[in-house]
């Protein structure tokens, strides 16, 4: 049993690996055609890493009722793979937002 269940998490992986490497490259050829590849740096490489862990951690959870739950992680993280400045628009927006509100940053 224990080899089934190494087995079905390494294909898992391996699907989330290819299907991200192939929206990346496309996305990626897109920004470099157009010229909008911005350099990512400090606090929002940081976000965009642990945005994509975070969502794609949520991808293993294992109850068929939380479908919808993966497939919202998989595309949440997909967007921070294949959009880098999405990371710099979240980081700007709640930096704003702690602003407005006093809290200190």
């Amino acid at each position: 049993m224990p080899d089934a269940m190494g087995s079905q998490f390494f294909a898992h992986v391996r699907l989330l690996a290819q299907t991200s490497i192939g929206v990346w490259f496309a996305f990626w050829a897109w920004r470099k055609k157009y010229g909008s590849d911005d350099a990512v740096r400090g606090r929002s490489q940081v976000v965009r890493w642990l945005i994509v862990l975070a969502a794609y951690s949520l991808t293993f959870l294992p109850q068929p009722s939380l479908w919808w739950l993966r497939v919202g992680s998989f595309l949440i993280g997909l967007a921070f793979i294949a959009w880098p400045s999405l990371a710099e628009t979240v980081v700007e927006r709640l930096g704003r937002a702690s602003k407005s509100s006093g809290l200190p940053e």
